[in-house]
């Protein structure tokens, strides 16, 4: 019988695959870099979500705000301070590039370009690493 890999496994693999599908996709002009920062921003979620059902957090972890799951890793581990300003950033990512309505008189085609793109991939890669480390030190 195949032995089950522990969920934590399986989510920071989730981030793994948000972020290639955010690297594969950035090209040299593409054609939707607000899908390109969302998916960033996935990564980043799913990771530090990896991380906690790593440290056996013991709630459902529902939200999408990377501050808050930050806070919650801080809690076991310190060092998860320094991500402060890549989570940050990657924050603002999930709303306006999911809702049409989120940005006031634009949609995320108006705002959202390779540079943010670019930017958001090596932001999340960051803390997609940052959380292997731990994981992989523990």
């Amino acid at each position: 019988m195949k032995k089950q890999r522990p969920s934590y496994q399986k989510w920071l693999d989730l981030a793994q695959d948000e972020l290639n599908f955010a690297k594969v996709n950035l090209g040299e002009q593409p054609e939707f870099p607000w899908y390109i920062c969302f998916h960033a921003q996935q990564a980043a979620e799913k990771s530090l979500k990896a991380f906690l059902f790593y440290k056996q957090y013991p709630k459902e972890l529902r939200t999408h705000n990377l501050i808050a799951l930050l806070n919650l890793c801080e809690k076991y581990d310190k060092e998860f301070k320094k991500l402060s300003r890549s989570c940050k950033i990657l924050n603002g990512y999930y709303t306006p590039t999911r809702y049409p309505d989120a940005l006031p008189g634009m949609t995320p085609l108006g705002v959202f370009k390779r540079n943010e793109a670019k930017e958001a991939i090596g932001l999340s890669e960051e803390i997609v690493e940052f959380v292997k480390e731990k994981i992989k030190l523990n």
